[in-house]
């Protein structure tokens, strides 16, 4: 009873502030099974909104400080309640709203949640737990403004948090429970007696009450097929901000979204060199250049042109770095003057292809260039990727 006492005290103090503060900025969920990449995405979009300017937050299911410890400690004895569960979670959300989330949200930034109380509401409710009583939990939590639900087939999921574990394989079924987490991966419950056959039909459950809540929902859902591979999925969530206007700074060329960083007749300014932009400038989402970032671009103003122009760019030492695209200039001289112009004193090196070669090289989906090195440079090389 005390737990529960100190847990309610958590998420009433919590529910004053969440209700005292209007909210200026955007609430982004990332939903859906283990090894769904929500993970991943979270990372890759906190970058883009970094990038251009925002403040953004990240914030992840049971990783509030305050009742951390508390968490660890009885999830290892392996006898709570299901009621019990729930509360955890519901204090672990509000903590993290009251001092992590929603200041920066207040203040017009944007959080990106990994995992929110639906998450709460579908293992609750396999567990047996009453779903009006969760709700009610949860009534004062602000509405995200938009979740995107990460689909995908519980065995593809199963297969993928196995992947993480350098000691088993899909095919070790003995030590299957030093991988996952007993609460996470429905242990407590009696599924069945292998504990992979379990987690199996735990995350079947989870996937059927998914479907059945973001069904409600509609145009604020973007739902994901997240068994494609990860750039695809980075390219449809950037899309869906891009439509419904939490990305303005993506513009289109023909049927080719970029994002612009430097805008025509702005100031570019590197080191002493000021160099007033002949052109906008940007780059490619859902692409990877040599240098493990999206491919960059120049584009002209003649949007009925054809021509693309590769440029192979060498930094200032002379040693080749990554190839800029040119596209929307009318003519190859043109291009060259403004690539030129944004770096003077470069080696020039470039072949001309058409916009059909061009559209096709930036999405290749067999580029020897790894996702996997990809990550590393946006998260730091973090293991369970």
């Amino acid at each position: 009873m005390e737990l529960e006492h100190f847990l309610n005290n958590i998420i009433k103090t919590a529910q004053k502030e969440i209700l005292d503060n209007p909210l200026k900025g955007l609430i982004l969920v990332f939903e859906g099974l283990d090894g769904s990449g929500k993970s991943t995405q979270t990372e890759l979009i906190a970058n883009i909104f970094k990038k251009i300017g925002r403040e953004v937050v990240i914030s992840r299911w049971n990783s509030s400080k305050k009742i951390s410890d508390a968490v660890k400690f009885l999830k290892s004895k392996k006898d709570l309640k299901p009621q019990t569960w729930v509360l955890l979670e519901a204090a672990d959300l509000h903590e993290r709203l009251r001092k992590d989330i929603l200041p920066v949200v207040q203040r017009g930034g944007i959080a990106i949640l990994d995992r929110y109380y639906y998450t709460s509401l579908v293992r609750g409710c396999i567990r047996g737990v009453d779903p009006e009583w969760i709700n009610e939990i949860y009534k004062h939590v602000p509405e995200p403004d938009y979740i995107f639900y990460f689909k995908i087939n519980p065995i593809i999921s199963l297969s993928r948090v196995l992947k993480r574990s350098k000691e088993l394989s899909v095919s070790d079924v003995f030590d299957i429970g030093e991988v996952l987490k007993f609460y996470e991966s429905g242990q407590d419950l009696s599924f069945h007696e292998n504990k992979l056959v379990n987690f199996y039909f735990f995350q079947r459950k989870m996937s059927e009450l998914y479907d059945i809540i973001f069904k409600e929902y509609k145009d604020k859902v973007c739902i994901l097929d997240s068994s494609k591979n990860i750039l695809s999925v980075y390219g449809e969530i950037i899309k869906f901000l891009r439509d419904e206007k939490a990305l303005t700074v993506f513009k289109t060329f023909k049927d080719m979204t970029y994002f612009i960083e430097l805008p025509k007749g702005s100031l570019k300014v590197i080191g002493d060199i000021k160099v007033t932009m002949p052109c906008d400038y940007g780059f490619i989402p859902n692409t990877i250049s040599e240098d493990l970032m999206e491919i960059d671009v120049l584009i002209g103003d003649n949007e009925n042109s054809d021509l693309v122009i590769k440029f192979y760019h060498y930094n200032k030492k002379g040693e080749f770095s990554e190839i800029k695209y040119a596209i929307g200039f009318s003519s190859v001289d043109e291009a060259i003057k403004a690539y030129i112009q944004m770096y003077p004193n470069r080696k020039l090196k470039y072949e001309t292809i058409d916009y059909k070669t061009f559209k096709e090289e930036i999405n290749k989906e067999d580029d020897v260039r790894s996702i996997e090195n990809l990550l590393k440079s946006y998260i730091g090389g973090k293991n369970g990727l």
